[in-house]
Parts: C-alpha cells; sequence; structure tokens
C-alpha cells in the first residue's frame, strides 16, 4: 500500500463504540468500506445517520456480514460487538476466512491465552494459515481498577 492509499476498514458493531469510533476513523483519513450490524434498529441505515455525523457516508449497515466482508476489498475489520472470546470468535473467524485483518475492542481478546487458550490457539492458527493479524484494543479492567483505586485512596478523608 503507498502513502497515498486509504486503509479501507469495515465496521462490525455500530453501537454505542462502533459510533465513536466511525469519527475517529474519519479524522484518520481512513476508507470506511463496510458496517455490519444485527440490531434491527440500525439495519439498512445510513452508517453517517446511525453516527450522528449530520451527513451521510453513502454506507448502508448489513446484517449480512458474508455479503459485507465479500464485497469490500478491506485491509481491517473492526470487531465492536462482544466482550468474551466465546462469543467474538464466530465473527474473528469470519472475517480471517475471508482474508482480512481484524482490530477487536473484546476485552477478553486482549490477552485471551490465560482465559481461553483453546480459542486462542484456533485463531492464531487460523490466522497463520490466512497470513492475518488479529489484534485486541480498548481499555482494559484494569484501567477501571486502577483508575478507581486511585481516586478513592486520594479522597479518604
Amino acid at each position: 500500500m503507498s502513502n497515498t492509499q486509504k486503509v479501507k476498514v469495515i465496521l462490525w458493531g455500530c453501537g454505542n463504540m462502533g459510533q465513536i469510533m466511525v469519527n475517529y476513523l474519519l479524522q484518520k483519513n481512513v476508507q470506511i468500506v463496510g458496517a455490519i450490524d444485527r440490531n434491527p434498529s440500525r439495519v439498512g441505515k445510513d452508517l453517517g445517520d446511525v453516527a450522528n455525523l449530520g451527513y451521510k457516508l453513502n454506507i448502508k449497515i448489513s446484517n449480512d456480514h458474508e455479503a459485507v466482508l465479500s464485497s469490500s476489498a478491506a485491509d481491517l475489520c473492526i470487531v465492536a460487538t462482544r466482550s468474551t472470546m466465546e462469543d467474538v470468535y464466530p465473527q474473528l473467524e469470519a472475517v480471517v476466512n475471508h482474508g482480512i485483518n481484524v482490530l477487536t475492542i473484546c476485552e477478553e481478546a486482549f490477552y485471551s491465552w490465560n482465559t481461553n487458550p483453546e480459542l486462542s490457539n484456533k485463531l492464531d492458527a487460523l490466522a497463520r494459515k490466512n497470513n492475518r493479524t488479529v489484534t485486541a484494543s480498548g481499555i482494559q479492567d484494569i484501567y477501571y481498577v486502577n483508575l478507581a483505586a486511585i481516586i478513592a485512596s486520594s479522597t479518604q478523608k
């Protein structure tokens, strides 16, 4: 990819976190090429409307992940749907099987070898086989625990 080409991204999960990500992606000049969600109140709507941008992106939110993953020519799919590996694994698997790299905000995926080594190893093998990456990111529980402890300890008296 040259410096002039935009990264092409599919957003899987158009709820609160996904809507926030739309703004971040646009600020970074990323090209959003597809959107997936299962919520009937969002399916069929324009992603720009759902993300409250004040303008349309001409990206219709679909509940058919196979169609979006197959037709979008994406470099990356951001999966912002679930919190556990067991729940998010089918989505991660589908993305990697379509030859697309994954970034997920799934909390457990941040270091899932401790909590779900079976699915972690299965996903790792699949990613290696397809020469793709699976990366977890986002705010982790340790942040919330540390922040609360620091605030509580500094205001004890």
